[in-house]
């Protein structure tokens, strides 16, 4: 007698990581249809094997995923936070004591210490300091310190002061700040005064 559920598990597509999204979602629903074919005494054992499959699916693509951004961070040229505190002391101590001191200690390149907000620094050192070769947050729009802030922070769009046009840098600064628990550039009665009137 033939079995349905040994063809209906032969039937299940062979899933690839690599392919595009809408293949994804056209193996998922060929592997759900493989487990509605089986037969209902072996359903358990379908089920169990269309899950171990979507399991894998997932894991290989979020690895990929991975392998794909820490290939992007190799071929960026990163200096290190250290090279920075060679020609920025002051602002290096600043960042030490302030909440992002965290990012020191960070294992990814490209999360780590002074990188993490200004990107990969060794062309700007190569250079002699040139301002073009690093992300600088004094004269970029605060929309994109807004989205380079968002990176790491939740800055949601339907904040009032985000609908206002606030940016980040007009109440914060990672290496100026006056107060160091939300990194406020002044006092918070006399920051908020700045707009607030009443």
């Amino acid at each position: 007698m033939f079995d349905r559920s040994v063809s209906a598990a032969r039937a299940a597509p062979a899933c690839s990581p690599s392919i595009e999204r809408f293949d994804r979602v056209d193996c998922v629903a060929r592997l759900v249809r493989a487990v509605f074919r089986c037969e209902m005494s072996n359903r358990f054992v379908c089920v169990l094997s269309a899950t171990l499959i979507l399991l894998l699916l997932s894991w290989t693509a979020a690895a990929a995923q991975k392998k794909q951004h820490n290939s992007a961070s190799a071929q960026a040229r990163y200096a290190g936070s250290e090279n920075c505190q060679a020609c920025h002391d002051e602002l290096y101590a600043s960042f030490q004591k302030a909440a992002h001191e965290r990012l020191l200690h960070n294992a990814r390149v490209d999360e780590n210490g002074c990188e993490a907000c200004h990107g990969p620094g060794q062309d700007h050192v190569d250079n002699n300091g040139d301002r073009s070769k690093i992300v600088t947050f004094s004269d970029m729009p605060s929309k994109a310190v807004r989205e380079r802030c968002r990176q790491c922070h939740q800055v949601s769009a339907d904040k009032p002061h985000v609908a206002k046009g606030v940016g980040c840098l007009d109440c914060h600064s990672v290496h100026h700040a006056l107060q160091t628990k939300a990194l406020l550039i002044l006092g918070s009665d006399r920051l908020c005064q700045k707009c607030h009137t009443h």
